[in-house]
């Protein structure tokens, strides 16, 4: 049974922004969840380094223990001279915190707080997914993802796709060859800290959207990320609705 938290905190970047205090406790939950890169390395990386113009964060405490995380970053990116929104996403917890919806709540409802506050902008929630379990979570809460086995992806967001393959990818380490050559797939080293046990489990499992994820993205064990992409629009939000009120 997951342990429960005690208080959440809520922060961003362009208000009250990470303390010495909060990177210290951030730096072991970071190397316990993730490998092939150091907790400081991803901690300038994601929550410190420029290019983002907004950043929210929500802290997940048990008592006065950082267990968990959910860090959201908004950028644009320049599509053929139209500037897209893009809402990426990192969360970490440690195990015996792992909730299937820890996140997905915070998520979709900053994603959709932006969209209302700005409806004339095209706005995305567009990052790289190391695991079959965050992309069956967000699949099953929105009403339409790319890639998925249903839908084709537009013309305009497969190019954005084609962007953040050239921002995110790294180079392959020498006489490895594990990428593949969907246009979804990237190289990004790093890998959520999965046991042997966990990955065999995600590749027998029977659950649609894990099953697909996997097929896309084999290699999600060796440093493999699925790019994906959530449309915020009022298309996706009536189709939202119509799911939620069927499930």
């Amino acid at each position: 049974m997951p342990k429960s938290f005690t208080r959440i905190v809520n922060l961003s970047q362009s208000s009250k922004w990470l303390d010495a205090a909060l990177k210290t406790q951030l730096l072991p939950l970071l190397e316990d969840s993730f490998a092939g890169i150091s907790g400081q390395d991803y901690l300038q990386k994601y929550f410190l380094k420029d290019g983002t113009f907004e950043r929210k964060l929500r802290l997940y405490f048990d008592n006065e223990k950082l267990v968990g995380y959910c860090l959201l970053t908004f950028s644009k990116i320049d599509v053929d001279k139209k500037n897209i929104i893009c809402i990426g996403a990192s969360a970490a917890f440690y195990p015996a915190y792992r909730h299937g919806s820890n996140t997905i709540a915070f998520s979709v409802s900053e994603a959709v707080k932006y969209w209302l506050l700005h409806p004339w902008s095209s706005v995305c929630y567009a990052d790289t997914m190391l695991s079959p379990a965050m992309y069956r979570a967000v699949a099953k809460k929105v009403a339409f993802i790319y890639p998925s086995a249903e839908r084709v992806i537009p013309a305009n967001l497969l190019a954005l796709v084609k962007k953040l393959k050239e921002a995110f990818s790294v180079n392959l380490p020498a006489q490895v060859d594990i990428q593949g050559d969907s246009p979804f797939i990237c190289f990004v080293g790093r890998k959520t800290n999965y046991s042997q046990s966990e990955i065999h489990s995600f590749r027998v499992d029977k659950k649609p959207e894990i099953q697909y994820y996997c097929q896309v993205n084999p290699n999600f064990d060796q440093g493999n990320a699925l790019i994906t992409v959530v449309p915020v629009n009022m298309r996706q939000m009536l189709e939202m609705i119509v799911k939620w009120i069927k499930q």
